[in-house]
């Protein structure tokens, strides 16, 4: 269980960072940016930048924790010993 929270406290501050990050670009470096998603996307005319960084952090956030499921299945101590008596 200490890898799945490590792997879930790692993913959260990822994503919050990058999520933070792409707010200051749309909102301070190049607001054009913004304009230019609201009119390529479908659903661009809802979009704002807090609305940007909360699907950001959900993607993310999901994406994270089913990568962390998968590692830690791969590296189960089980696995990992079996490998090794393998090779021996």
């Amino acid at each position: 269980m200490k890898g799945l929270g490590l792997g879930i406290l790692t993913t959260v501050v990822g994503t919050l960072s990058f999520a933070i990050m792409v707010v200051f670009y749309v909102t301070v470096v190049s607001p054009e940016f913004m304009e230019l998603i609201k009119t390529q996307e479908p659903f661009g005319s809802f979009l704002n930048p807090f609305l940007v960084a909360c699907t950001i952090v959900i993607e993310g956030v999901a994406s994270g924790f089913l990568a962390t499921y998968g590692i830690m299945q791969f590296f189960k101590p089980s696995r990992v010993y079996a490998a090794a008596k393998v090779h021996d």
